[in-house]
């Protein structure tokens, strides 16, 4: 492959002229000698280094999209249906921007910073962090940053936040759930945290309107551990298969959850719904392809990822943004895994 120096040695100008046109410093070139530098790049079919190229410029071009690294995902992280489905709708939407898309995941907001400044990133897009770790980076990056359902006691200035409303979809769900004729209900997420506890308070808001008692900290936690979680799966559906548990629905803080308890139960035994019915939050691809098909509470994972990068792209250029703390709407997407009680009476 040719070289910046053959290409100089061609046309008699320096290397360093030579590399200012594919750093983008063309106003330090004359218009006459970008024109020959570029024609014969382009007929050597030069590659820059874009790395060094992208550095060399005042922005970099590239949006990193950061995941906390929790020891709910282990080295299974892109496996997640919901961080799958983000992904390709971030990636997606970058490059539409004209941008480019670097994926990280760390736990220490410390490598977030240094990995910013080393890349010389035009902004980042969080996942999963601590408010006390958002904290430190309002204060310590230089760039623009969003979060993705982030949950914070205090205020968020300095930076946007994306979620989802969390509540409403955890209090309508309920609410359906109680339309079917379902009053034994439980509520099942990996923690009680953030946008899973904004559910499940959905969820004691709607339960407690038709005066049913709803204790938080009796619900189940599932295990971070896929082995666990599998057998916390298999002794939940013996209690169900034997009456020892004598819920009628169980409420998955995820689809994924909600899916992998659908197979187990059925392995057990166990009809859906006739025997116990199943929801879930998310809405990703398959539960629509699953067996039978599942009830959820839908977020629009595309909008997210796209209300995501046009936010930080505003950012980016200085606009002014409509709200701090955004709460994308949800939807009950009814389906076939929920019986309706009322028409055994």
């Amino acid at each position: 492959m040719v070289r910046i120096k053959d290409v100089a040695k061609e046309l008699g100008v320096s290397p360093t002229t030579v590399s200012n046109v594919i750093h983008g410093k063309k106003k330090r070139v004359s218009p006459e000698m970008v024109k020959k530098i570029e024609a014969v790049l382009e007929r050597e079919n030069y590659v820059p280094n874009m790395a060094g190229v992208l550095l060399a410029q005042s922005s970099s071009k590239i949006i990193a999209v950061v995941f906390c690294n929790k020891i709910k995902y282990g080295d299974k992280m892109l496996q997640d249906p919901f961080i799958s489905e983000m992904m390709a709708g971030l990636g997606e939407s970058i490059r539409e921007k004209g941008y480019f898309t670097m994926l990280h995941n760390t736990s220490d907001v410390n490598e977030v910073i240094r990995m910013s400044a080393m890349w010389n990133v035009a902004g980042l897009l969080l996942f999963g962090f601590r408010k006390e770790d958002y904290d430190i980076l309002r204060e310590k990056l230089k760039v623009p940053f969003v979060t993705c359902d982030g949950y914070f006691d205090t205020d968020i200035n300095g930076f946007v936040n994306v979620g989802t409303d969390d509540f409403g979809g955890g209090y309508r769900m309920t609410k359906y759930l109680l339309e079917m004729g379902h009053k034994n209900i439980i509520y099942v997420a990996d923690d009680h945290i953030g946008c899973e506890m904004a559910r499940l308070k959905g969820v004691k808001a709607a339960l407690g309107e038709v005066g049913i008692d709803f204790d938080i900290d009796s619900m189940p936690i599932l295990s971070s551990d896929e082995k666990e979680r599998q057998q916390q799966m298999e002794d939940m559906a013996k209690a169900i298969a034997d009456g020892t548990n004598d819920y009628s629905a169980i409420f998955f803080a995820a689809d994924k959850y909600a899916v992998q308890a659908m197979s187990i139960f059925q392995d057990e035994g166990l009809s859906i719904p006739d025997q116990i019915s199943i929801v879930g939050f998310d809405d990703v691809n398959y539960a629509s392809v699953v067996r039978p098909y599942l009830t959820t509470v839908r977020q629009d994972i595309l909008l997210k990822a796209v209300v995501m990068v046009n936010t930080i792209m505003n950012m980016i250029n200085g606009h002014e943004l409509p709200a701090n703390d955004m709460k994308l709407p949800v939807e009950v997407m009814i389906r076939k895994s929920v019986r309706d009680i009322n028409k055994d009476r």
